[in-house]
């Protein structure tokens, strides 16, 4: 007999006459019914399903009784794997999906990107990106997913939400008074404290309470 893969790849050039016997749904397939050429049909089933004694019914998907959560595939003929959407990893269960919580947060000059660690399928997210500015170092509050990083072209601290559109960076505060060629070198965030640390040129460190910022 003729396998799906016969069909798919046009081995079976006759051409059937008459009218399709797989319309009408007199056919009695379970699934997927294949036109012969002297009007007869066979039943089959989709990949990894077998067909069953009756030539016409395919047994049970095992995705079906797989307990999955959220994704299921056929890796072989009767055997189910779960799988998680991208930033999600498995339970112990090995069926049930949850959020990843490690994050690793990744800057270059004028791109921030969040970079899932321990999901089944790492999610990248563009976080920031301009090409006006010029990013010199970063801070994470990772109880809100924020994130603050300094411009080392306009000395301006600005924060974005790991929800925020792309490129919607708020400006927190800009430290004036900064001589040429002097710029916020390191920056740290304290969460108990919910302040900001900074750094001019490496020498001098100076504070902004986040409360007081996001209230002008």
């Amino acid at each position: 007999g003729r396998t799906m893969l016969d069909y798919a790849r046009g081995f079976l050039c006759e051409r059937v006459v008459g009218v399709n016997p797989c319309y009408g749904g007199k056919h009695g397939c379970s699934h997927l019914c294949l036109p012969e050429p002297d009007g007869s049909v066979t039943c089959a089933c989709p990949q990894f399903i077998r067909l069953g004694r009756d030539g016409k019914t395919c047994e049970p998907d095992p995705c079906d009784t797989a307990g999955c959560t959220d994704g299921c595939y056929l890796v072989s003929e009767g055997r189910a794997k779960c799988s998680c959407p991208a930033g999600m990893k498995f339970r112990e269960d090995e069926r049930t999906c949850t959020t990843s919580t490690s994050t690793l947060i990744i800057a270059t000059s004028n791109v921030i990107v969040s970079h899932t660690l321990d999901a089944d399928v790492p999610e990248v997210k563009l976080l920031y990106q301009s090409y006006t500015r010029s990013t010199t170092c970063l801070a994470v509050d990772a109880h809100k997913n924020r994130v603050f990083f300094s411009d080392g072209v306009s000395n301006e601290v600005l924060k974005v939400d790991k929800s925020s559109p792309v490129g919607d960076g708020k400006v927190l505060f800009k430290e004036p008074g900064l001589p040429t060629q002097s710029q916020i070198t390191e920056l740290a965030y304290d969460w108990i404290s919910d302040t900001l640390f900074y750094v001019i040129n490496g020498l001098e460190v100076k504070t902004r309470r986040l409360q007081d910022l996001l209230q002008t």
